[in-house]
């Protein structure tokens, strides 16, 4: 379990954090990035992989090592289903994170 990392993401409307834990270790690496409101939904994904691969390259962790990314955004949501009803900061409406190209675990909260 020590080898288990998670990415969690925190998704402004004016920035992005994102940094890969663990239970024991705790935060192992940070990377900020600036949101563009005028984006659309296929840029908010491009963002959303550009940031998770440079936590992860940031932290010097294995990809494999990766389990679940965790995906915080200020909106009214579906966990379970992925799906982002309405996130006004940010422009989005009725979008589902899930069926988007980002491989691995993702949870949205």
């Amino acid at each position: 379990m020590p080898n288990d990392y998670i990415v969690s993401i925190d998704m402004g409307g004016t920035k992005q954090l994102a940094c890969v834990i663990n239970s024991s270790d705790g935060i192992i690496a940070r990377v900020k990035q600036s949101t563009d409101s005028q984006s659309t939904e296929r840029d908010y994904i491009k963002s959303i992989a550009k940031i998770i691969k440079d936590v992860i390259k940031s932290s010097g962790v294995g990809k494999e090592n990766i389990k679940a990314v965790c995906l915080g955004i200020a909106a009214s949501v579906n966990p379970y289903q992925g799906t982002i009803y309405l996130a006004p900061n940010l422009g989005l409406k009725n979008f589902n994170i899930k069926t988007r190209p980002i491989n691995c675990k993702i949870f949205v909260t």
